[in-house]
């Protein structure tokens, strides 16, 4: 997962204050009416944007519990506004903390939840990148077959899309599945000599210095230093 940064710090502070104006804007009204429905409804929606955004943070702080607990919170709302795309997004973030807390099984029953929504409403970005975490969560569960499948679905939108950093990033997933497997002079050198392409033609010299020795550096580790490049 990416490093604390203060960009991070800086959306977590944003949030919280977010959550206190929405909250404090939330006053029980003598006489409600409709255009206070409508703010209150509004309010509701900001609030959960707020608690996704913190989610989101302390994943990236490293603060994994708290991500649960204020993701869980965004996925409520998103559930009670019928904000699909919120809950989607939702489910992503409580996978991904579970992740980082070594609960993989878990992990895959968000990220399923994830691409269940994603493919309801055709987002195919977020479908890639569902397809994705569900690799590296069935990596960690020592299902490397199921890795191959799901990094490979990655690839494929990756490519529909043109989106050289997931392909690039699906390479390398790619690329450490099979080195699990123990293929290491057939797959898993096809899927690095792809990725290390796509690095150079993007930042000149980019990944190729990272590419691991055999067992050298493992899939969590290396697919860390892929997301780190692929989202700068």
């Amino acid at each position: 997962m990416p490093k604390c940064s203060g960009k991070a710090e800086r959306t977590a502070t944003w949030a919280l204050r977010s959550i206190g104006l929405v909250k404090s804007a939330r006053r029980p009204s003598s006489t409600p009416s409709t255009s206070t429905f409508s703010r209150e409804l509004g309010d509701r929606a900001a609030e959960g944007t707020a608690y996704g955004n913190l989610g989101n943070a302390f994943i990236r702080l490293g603060q994994y519990s708290k991500a649960v607990e204020f993701s869980t919170k965004h996925l409520n709302i998103s559930r009670e506004l019928g904000d699909r795309d919120g809950e989607g997004r939702a489910y992503g973030n409580l996978g991904n903390a579970f992740f980082c807390l070594d609960q993989y099984s878990k992990a895959v029953e968000f990220h399923t939840k994830q691409l269940n929504i994603s493919r309801e409403l055709g987002d195919r970005a977020a479908e890639g990148t569902a397809y994705s975490n569900l690799g590296s969560a069935f990596s960690s569960l020592g299902q490397y077959s199921k890795a191959v499948e799901f990094d490979t679905k990655k690839l494929n939108i990756s490519r529909d899309l043109g989106d050289r950093a997931g392909e690039g990033t699906a390479y390398c997933n790619l690329g450490n599945d099979f080195i699990r497997l123990n293929q290491y002079s057939i797959k898993a050198v096809e899927f690095y000599t792809k990725q290390l392409f796509i690095s150079r033609s993007r930042w000149g010299t980019g990944l190729e210095k990272d590419v691991p020795k055999a067992k050298s550096v493992s899939r969590s580790e290396y697919a860390a230093r892929c997301r780190a490049h692929s989202s700068e």
